[in-house]
């Protein structure tokens, strides 16, 4: 649904050309229903939009019987004499419409969530996968690369399954390596960070997202941990909260951060910020909400005066 809301909106100028219809099952009852249901997913996924294009609701199953529909959700291509085209996702629709400028292409894919699971991956696929996914050209400048060390076959020290914008998912996989990505006629380019740049400014998204997780730290948590590994710990609170938990990739790529390191401690109805403290401080970790993330970092030493 987020992609076809950026569809639906990058495209303005040609809705002369297309329509998107929304039809929802028989699970809800009338619209009021509708609305408290789609509440969830609005503020997760569709960054706090409104679905910009009719929504029908189906209460009697009838649209899905006579349009074959068998999972949901399901994007069907209707032609303009009313007869089915078939399935067809959101690449295969945007193929059908006058293509956007590069740079609008760009902007809006910087902004789009981007789905995935990564666990360590390599630099010759990775940038691959996500250029498949948010449907804009991303590359390597392998030139820079070799100039810099990094073997395309290397692998980057990232794990993380979750949703966030390209941008961020850019920022937290370029980070280990001192990468950065640049916007030109072609799309985007991956290539070493030039020395005092100013790192990008945060879009909307990252910054909505920012309060929602502090927000998210104000909650209270329970556990009771004994030499639990931190991957293990991060993947108990991304359960508990919904949130995304991160191991540093700069610290891990320094050898800073094991995700082995065994974590022992326990909480009882405690702010999960206040919580994260107490637990990680003993190690000498911290975290950090940055990119649409929780981070866990390894704390750094202040200069004395």
């Amino acid at each position: 649904m987020p992609g076809l809301i950026d569809l639906y909106e990058a495209h303005k100028k040609d809705r002369d050309k297309f329509e998107i219809l929304a039809f929802h099952d028989g699970t809800v009852k009338d619209f009021d229903d509708l609305d408290k249901k789609i509440v969830s997913p609005r503020k997760k996924y569709w960054n706090d939009r409104e679905l910009p294009f009719p929504i029908l609701l189906d209460a009697t199953g009838q649209t899905i019987k006579d349009w074959g529909v068998r999972a949901f959700p399901t994007t069907l291509l209707i032609d303009p004499e009313g007869k089915l085209v078939g399935e067809a996702g959101e690449a295969e629709l945007e193929k059908k419409l006058p293509p956007l400028p590069m740079s609008v292409r760009v902007a809006k894919a910087l902004d789009r969530n981007v789905s995935l699971g990564m666990e360590d991956p390599y630099w010759e696929t990775v940038y691959q996968r996500l250029s498949h996914v948010a449907r804009v050209p991303i590359r390597l400048d392998e030139e820079d690369f070799k100039k810099a060390g990094i073997r395309l076959e290397s692998q980057v020290p990232f794990t993380m399954a979750g949703s966030v914008s390209l941008r961020s998912w850019l920022a937290l996989l370029l980070e280990a390596d001192g990468l950065a990505y640049e916007q030109d006629d072609k799309g985007l380019v991956i290539r070493r960070r030039k020395p005092g740049a100013p790192p990008p400014a945060l879009s909307a998204i990252q910054r909505k997202t920012a309060q929602n997780i502090e927000k998210v730290l104000d909650g209270k948590i329970s556990f009771d941990f004994k030499d639990k590994p931190l991957s293990e710990a991060a993947q108990f609170f991304e359960n508990k909260t919904g949130e995304s938990f991160v191991l540093s990739p700069r610290d891990r790529k320094a050898g800073k951060l094991d995700p082995k390191t065994p974590l022992t401690g326990s909480a009882k109805d405690v702010p999960l910020r206040e919580a994260l403290t107490k637990l990680l401080e003993p190690l000498g970790l911290g975290y950090t909400v940055r990119d649409e993330v929780i981070v866990l970092t390894v704390k750094r030493k202040t200069a004395r005066k």
